[in-house]
């Protein structure tokens, strides 16, 4: 974050990044402040031209002293697929010019849903306007950030995590702020704000904990620790109704179909930072599995997922399914 000076609203906005969730609340405590109260007006830069923008901003507030107008994809970048509308292309070149002249009682937000890139003229220009506020907003890309994220919001909420709890959590949602904020909120809530989360509460309450658990118990299986596979089964199969029997072995071929996928682009020789563009995961996610892939050979992945595929025909052909998992992973751990 960047601001320039504190106290009244400031004139000029930029929030940008990929993180929704950070921007909405960013861009929620300004609609709040009282100096607004009605005059908020806002706009999609795909299809308004710089025209309807300077025609509000310069436009008197009503019974406040300040007006606030959001231009959310600022960038003028249109949706694929879309023509730009007549006269309304430009507009990133034509706010560069605009952002010298704004009105003293308008604050003007810039929304665009990516990274700015440090050479783009709109984000040098707004940067030159004194007072300016900038806020880079990005998705934690690593388990150790998004468990932090954690740590911080509770504290910010007025509660605490245990890291343990934290990094419980992180891995069972993954990279996505807003379903976390909710999950931080409703945890903190199960404990009534009186201890830290712990671990146990998480796997209580969180639907999506088993998911987490995908992550060590594919460890242990490639470390070979029957005791701490067979734990993990045990964990993800009685999840009651939160993760049904026939829900755990997709999950599992998932991964094993992930990790092919990664160790057959790390045997390529491609650098491990082009998994998340191959895979088309998330950074998070590639992180994870490069790790794990490394724990493999290509023909054991081969072989795993051959096993999987005889499996699956297996239930449905009569196997009890539980039974059926057990024996993978005593074969797996063997």
């Amino acid at each position: 974050m960047k601001r320039k000076t504190e106290g009244a609203p400031p004139p000029l906005v930029v929030l940008h990044g990929d993180d929704e969730f950070a921007i909405s609340e960013h861009l929620q405590q300004l609609r709040v402040l009282p100096d607004f109260n009605l005059n908020i007006s806002e706009f999609d830069g795909r299809k308004a031209g710089i025209a309807d923008v300077r025609a509000v901003c310069t436009a008197l507030p009503f019974l406040s002293p300040r007006r606030l107008v959001v231009l959310h994809n600022a960038g003028g970048k249109h949706a694929e697929g879309e023509e730009p509308a007549a006269g309304k292309s430009g507009l990133a070149a034509a706010l560069v010019d605009y952002l010298p002249q704004l009105a003293p009682f308008t604050t003007l937000v810039l929304l665009e849903p990516r990274k700015l890139p440090e050479n783009s003229r709109l984000l040098k220009a707004a940067r030159k306007v004194a007072g300016h506020v900038e806020h880079y907003c990005v998705v934690p890309a690593k388990e150790e950030e998004l468990a932090q994220w954690v740590v911080q919001r509770a504290r910010a909420a007025g509660g605490a995590f245990s890291p343990a709890a934290a990094r419980a959590l992180a891995a069972a949602i993954g990279p996505e702020p807003r379903r976390l904020a909710g999950e931080v909120h409703k945890l903190l809530a199960f404990v009534n704000w009186e201890r830290p989360v712990q671990p146990a509460d998480v796997e209580q309450t969180t639907p999506a904990a088993g998911q987490g658990t995908i992550w060590v118990l594919v460890d242990a299986l490639a470390e070979r620790d029957a005791r701490r596979a067979h734990a993990c089964l045990d964990k993800l199969l009685t999840h009651d109704a939160l993760q049904p029997l026939f829900e755990v072995f997709p999950m599992i071929v998932r991964q094993y179909r992930l990790l092919l996928q990664a160790r057959e682009v790390l045997d390529s020789g491609a650098p491990a930072a082009e998994l998340q563009s191959a895979l088309k995961v998330h950074p998070f996610v590639a992180q994870k599995l490069g790790v794990q892939a490394r724990r493999y050979t290509l023909a054991a992945l081969e072989a795993i997922y051959a096993r999987l595929a005889q499996l699956d025909v297996a239930m449905k052909s009569g196997t009890e399914p539980r039974t059926g998992l057990e024996l993978l992973v005593a074969e797996l751990t063997a």
